[in-house]
């Protein structure tokens, strides 16, 4: 009743009317009297008061309260399409690409669009035939844009068609990781395209992804910027290209394997057949070489680099 202007004792006057069908006028307070007149939930006849049905001004004040809503509701749409069209500003949206024809133009229409930099996850199966967004890389690079470019490494191992030359390009950070969730790139924080596979995760030449495969492609400050913020977690865990596994041979590699079971230096020694000071200085020259400040540091990052 609230919705009708009654205050607590006035609903409880209107109880009374319901359950005596009438009181005389002179039982009521002026106030309430007037409130509920004025509310249309009672009549004064022949000295007595009469209650009235609520459902006509309850109806009434509910279809008042809702062009309310609806008036609100416009004014809101209307100042979020200001919003939306603002200068500079980047409406959210979702967008799916069906095979890779389509995923690869937009991947090379959305690297026309870069400004600043490229954040990219690449994964494999690569396409084999058609453009490919390498080519835009270039000339990206040309217009000073940076990229920054995560591979993994399973994918690079596989030998390919179209896997792209790691590190070779000038205008390009890249890192290492084993294994990543999907091939993606961000265009500054603007926009971003997700590329899966036809079967969603499958790795390997025998996937053809020429003619099937998806894509997600993405626009909006939220959505991109929880994908950026994805990309830089994947940054921190990977390894600089140049500084993984293909740089050691198979002594160092025994030699960080015996000490990830927590073999002393002596016993490494022994087995690995140097003289104990060799072990402790190649274990020093490895610790240096990864930032590692402790012996169980240099295991941790040996384990992240797929060295053991």
């Amino acid at each position: 009743m609230s919705a009708l202007g009654l205050e607590t004792w006035d609903v409880v006057a209107y109880r009374r009317l319901l359950a005596e069908s009438s009181v005389p006028v002179e039982e009521h307070d002026d106030g309430t009297l007037v409130r509920l007149i004025d509310a249309g939930l009672v009549r004064v006849r022949e000295g007595r008061v009469h209650p009235l049905s609520p459902r006509h001004p309850l109806q009434a004040e509910a279809g008042r309260r809702q062009r309310e809503v609806d008036r609100l509701r416009a004014a809101a749409e209307m100042l979020v399409s200001e919003y939306r069209d603002r200068p500079g500003a980047t409406a959210e949206s979702l967008q799916v690409l069906v095979g890779a024809a389509e995923v690869t133009r937009a991947a090379v229409a959305l690297v026309g669009e870069a400004q600043r930099v490229v954040r990219g996850l690449d994964r494999g199966p690569y396409f084999s035939a058609g453009p490919l967004p390498e080519s835009a890389q270039h000339r990206s690079e040309g217009r000073g844009v940076l990229w920054r470019v995560i591979y993994e490494g399973e994918s690079v191992r596989r030998d390919e068609t179209g896997r792209p030359d790691i590190g070779e390009s000038p205008g390009e950070e890249s890192r290492m990781l084993p294994r990543l969730p999907f091939k993606m790139i961000v265009i500054d924080d603007l926009a971003a395209l997700i590329a899966l596979p036809p079967d969603g995760m499958a790795l390997g030449p025998e996937t053809d992804v020429r003619s099937g495969g998806e894509g997600l492609l993405v626009r909006g400050s939220l959505l991109v910027g929880a994908l950026i913020r994805l990309f830089e977690q994947q940054w921190n865990l990977a390894v600089p290209v140049g500084q993984g596994a293909a740089e050691l041979d198979q002594a160092d590699r025994r030699l960080l394997a015996l000490l990830s079971v927590g073999l002393t230096d002596e016993a490494m020694a022994r087995h690995i057949g140097l003289s104990r000071r060799t072990v402790q200085r190649r274990l020093a020259e490895l610790s240096k070489s990864v930032g590692a400040e402790s012996r169980f540091q240099l295991g941790v990052e040996a384990s992240r680099r797929g060295w053991v």
